[in-house]
């Protein structure tokens, strides 16, 4: 396992993988303008997060939780610098569309 990301690493423990980082993608969500994304700074979002993801959260200050959505998996990540998505390729299939410089991942 890549010891220079422990972002995947926590993924794959919480997804039970044992193999190598090249199978995960991280999706990093950044606000606009940029700013601290902690649980002091964003309350009311991170309150919202965790009411969609029960009973699999709440997730608390800069952590992770597996979240299990129909046949799927990811990881949620909190970070100051803003929350990841982490996904294991391999148990689906993702496409990226890039419109008007936004993205839009659908797995």
């Amino acid at each position: 396992m890549n010891k220079s990301n422990p972002s995947i690493q926590r993924a794959a423990a919480l997804l039970s993988y044992s193999g190598g980082p090249s199978a995960f993608v991280i999706i990093k969500l950044e606000p606009e303008p940029r700013s601290c994304c902690c649980f002091h700074c964003w309350p009311e979002t991170w309150s919202t997060i965790n009411r969609h993801i029960a009973p699999l959260g709440p997730i608390k200050d800069e952590e992770d939780v597996l979240i299990k959505h129909d046949d799927h998996e990811f990881v949620l990540e909190c970070h100051e610098s803003g929350p990841e998505i982490i996904v294991y390729l391999g148990l689906a299939t993702a496409s990226l569309a890039v419109d008007g410089g936004r993205t839009k991942l659908t797995i």
